[in-house]
């Protein structure tokens, strides 16, 4: 029993769909589905397939032939992790270490029990600053401030060196 459709596609839409769901592209599959002479210019079948595969009815038709397809192919983290333990168990039964070491953390870490950190800091473990993309930047910066500011600033570059005052 076929489905009925709201708004249905015409036969050489169903065509296009097709083929275009099966993973041929968008101007192939309009070759396909409209017959296109062999002579057509291929900007004239890419722009008449652009517009074709950019229909909403033919691009729900398209979801609608691949939703069985991503269904079958759609893995789960259960079973990812539990592949995971698979390769691991096999790697350490055939004495390749490494091999069970990466498996196991490649399992902790899609599981979210082993999360890697990482901390930047500027020099001697100060916080890092942003720093001006160009000179030009940095220039019109420094002539914005007072000459409180860029006193300020002298002194936190010293700090930073480790210049003392």
């Amino acid at each position: 029993m076929t489905k009925q459709r709201k708004y249905p596609l015409t036969s050489k839409q169903e065509a296009f769909a097709i083929a275009y769901a099966s993973g041929m592209n968008a101007s192939d599959a309009y070759r396909k589905a409209y017959k296109a002479r062999p002579d057509a210019k291929s900007d004239y079948i890419n722009r008449k397939a652009f517009d074709v595969a950019n229909n909403g009815k033919v691009l729900a038709r398209v979801a609608e032939l691949r939703k069985p397809v991503i269904a079958a192919m759609e893995i789960t983290l259960t079973e990812h992790l539990k592949d995971l333990k698979t390769l691991r168990n096999a790697a350490t039964a055939q004495k390749q270490f490494s091999a069970a070491i990466s498996a196991e953390i490649a399992r902790g870490r899609h599981s979210g029990v082993a999360i890697t950190k990482s901390e930047l800091t500027g020099p001697n473990g100060n916080p890092l600053y942003p720093v001006a993309n160009h000179d030009r930047d940095e220039d019109e910066a420094l002539e914005r401030l007072s000459a409180k500011e860029l006193k300020d600033l002298l002194a936190l570059k010293r700090k930073m060196r480790g210049d003392g005052k």
